[in-house]
This record gives C-alpha cells, structure tokens and sequence, in this order.
C-alpha cells in the first residue's frame, strides 16, 4: 500500500480539508505530542512531532479477552512504520532569533528511532524542507542497505 487517506481536519483558514500520506510525494506527517504532565521533564515543551512514514500496513486483528469491547470479532487495524525526527540540537530558534524549528532523524541506535504509529493520531501531512546548506551525513543510519 502506497497511500493512506487521513480524515478530515480544519485548516489555517477555517477549512474542511481531507489529506492524503503518500510515501513517495508527501511521506512526512505532524502528530500531536503528550501533554507536558505526561512528558520527559524537558524544560522546553514542543506541542508537535514529526516523523516520516516507511511504510502503510493493514493486519486483522481480534482479541478474546474478557473487557475488549469488540469482543471475539475480527477487525482490520491499520497502522503506519514510521522513523521519529527530534529537534537538532544546540540549534536556537523562535522570535528573537528569527529561525524556524529544525528537526533531524534520530539516531538509528535509539531505541525509539522507528515504531509503529496508529493512522488516527496523525494531525496531517507536512512538507519538511531539507537544509542542503549544512552537508549529507551517515552517521544516523549507518547501513549501506536499509528500508528506512
């Protein structure tokens, strides 16, 4: 599956709009973060994340357990793979300095750096601008040959 269509969300200006993940154009998506009472203590609260999709996968999926709702019955359950971006470290930005955020992969040894996503918890697609000005690296994937 190549494409993944994201229900509808209200735009910047009050619209209806329906978006559409496709790894090959717009692989990106924004997801709302964990309210800060929930998050690592960091001092700087990002209300969004940003990762990129790898792949869309469907499975079916059923559970006998006695407080599932749904009971024994089976269900298709869709699902994104998907590498985390982070914020780039040592890297200010905001009003005063007149920047946007930039964010980077993760480093492919956390153990967080990729993970399965559920479709509904993304806000929408995003396009991501790369910074070709500060150079090419290996050093977050360091395999020859990876999916990711």
């Amino acid at each position: 599956m190549r494409t993944c269509r994201l229900y509808y969300y209200t735009s910047y200006d009050v619209q209806r709009e329906l978006d559409m993940i496709n790894l090959t154009s717009c692989p990106d998506v924004l997801v709302g973060a964990p309210p800060p009472d929930q998050f690592d203590g960091s001092k700087t609260y990002k209300p969004f994340w940003y990762a990129q999709v790898i792949g869309i996968y469907h499975a079916k999926v059923f559970t006998d357990h006695p407080q599932a709702q749904a009971g024994a019955q089976v269900r298709r359950m869709n699902f994104l793979w998907v590498r985390w971006f982070g914020n780039e470290p040592n890297y200010r930005y905001g009003f005063q300095e007149g920047c946007l955020p930039k964010v980077g992969f993760v480093l492919s040894t956390d153990d967080f750096a990729f993970s399965f996503l559920d479709p509904a918890h993304v806000v929408r697609t995003c396009h991501l601008i790369p910074a070709f000005t500060t150079g090419h690296t290996t050093a977050l994937l360091p395999y020859v040959t990876s999916l990711a």
